[in-house]
């Protein structure tokens, strides 16, 4: 009896040390790890596009992401090539990019074109397309329905063909549009008022208005258009000066502000964005064909003057991701701001070394602009 019960044992023994060995072989099964992190999708690498805040959001529409050429700079025709017509929404709350598909007509691919927001609505109007083509056409995208509308031109005027343009606003029924190229690389003094409500478009000429230039840069503040830089003549001549237009009476008037104490006024330059600043204006970064700027300016208009707001922006942003080559404040240009429904300030994109880059910059919080003068 005893022999078999040690016999059973070994046996039991045998079969318990088979089935752990079989069951070894058996790879593990996975086990949930709960969610998991998704791959970051945001606006692909460029220059060239605008940036446009609608109420909580700021829009990007189009752009390049073609390197320039030799000698070819955005102030210049590119070769044909894919360009971009994609629409993007960054909001603070999601502290992200989302990617918009509107439904039905979207505009043709572009780039170096205007664009501002009225209302509920983004517009842009003209830039160069797939083809090499410089445009006329006026686009309007209702965020809420999610589509865009190609919208008429009427009045005894016809629309001008132009890049490096600028489109801006004021109040919730006019557009103005200002300078730009036309197809021949010719600088234009194009200057008209469009109603959104009509489409009706009159024009704005002025002998003595700020003249033929493209690349600059405009904002609409308290019923005025103010108008900074850009360039003029060929080969390019890069302009500091600052220009208002009264919209009552369509007149062009050349401002002559006090500089700052220390730091004097802004570099003359192209490409710079003006974005609002309480009752201010501010304006950063620019290019003049080959030296980027990323310094801040503040001016005030109360007091018709300039203020030095920080050597260089890239000193003091957080950057929040990057593709492609990383933003250096000294080499980067042509990146676009935007100021978000929290006051920060929103950069995205631009050229670094003469390639495009997709860098989403925010500045947080905006008051950091006014760095005490012995941190700066």
């Amino acid at each position: 009896m005893k022999i078999r019960n040690w016999l059973i044992t070994i046996s039991l023994s045998l079969s318990m040390l088979f089935l752990l060995g079989a069951l070894a072989l058996i790879p593990p099964a996975p086990v949930a790890a709960g969610p998991q992190p998704q791959a970051t999708v945001e606006p692909s690498p460029r220059y060239g596009h605008t940036l446009v805040t609608i109420s909580d959001t700021v829009y990007l529409f189009g752009g390049t992401d073609i390197p320039p050429t030799q000698g070819i700079r955005s102030d210049r025709l590119h070769p044909a090539g894919d360009l971009l017509n994609d629409l993007w929404g960054y909001t603070d709350k999601d502290q992200d990019w989302k990617k918009i598909e509107p439904t039905g007509l979207v505009p043709p691919p572009r780039h170096s074109h205007g664009a501002t927001g009225i209302g509920n609505w983004i517009w842009i109007f003209g830039g160069i397309d797939n083809g090499n083509t410089v445009r006329n056409d006026i686009w309007a995208c209702d965020p809420v329905t999610n589509q865009w509308t190609q919208k008429s031109w009427t009045g005894p005027y016809n629309a001008p063909h132009v890049y490096e343009n600028t489109l801006t606003s004021i109040g919730n029924e006019y557009l103005y549009l200002y300078g730009g190229r036309d197809q021949n690389g010719n600088l234009r003094t194009a200057s008209y008022r469009y109603n959104v409500n009509t489409g009706e478009a009159s024009s704005l000429w002025a002998p003595n208005g700020p003249g033929a230039r493209a690349g600059h840069s405009a904002i609409g503040r308290f019923d005025r258009i103010y108008l900074f830089g850009g360039y003029s003549g060929e080969p390019p001549t890069y302009q500091n000066d600052l220009w208002v237009l009264d919209t009552e009476s369509g007149i062009w008037i050349k401002l002559e502000p006090s500089g700052d104490p220390m730091y004097g006024f802004p570099v003359p330059r192209a490409h710079a964005t003006m974005i609002p600043y309480g009752d201010q204006i501010l304006l950063l970064h620019g290019d003049n064909g080959g030296q980027p700027f990323n310094d801040a300016w503040i001016f005030h208009p109360q007091e018709n003057r300039w203020e030095y707001a920080t050597r260089r922006v890239g000193d003091i942003l957080s950057r929040t991701r990057s593709a492609g080559a990383p933003l250096d404040s000294e080499t980067s240009e042509q990146a676009r701001a935007a100021q978000t429904s929290n006051q920060a300030i929103l950069i995205f994109g631009g050229l670094h070394d003469g390639t495009p880059i997709a860098e989403t910059s925010i500045l947080q919080p905006i008051d950091r602009l006014y760095l005490p003068l012995v941190t700066r």
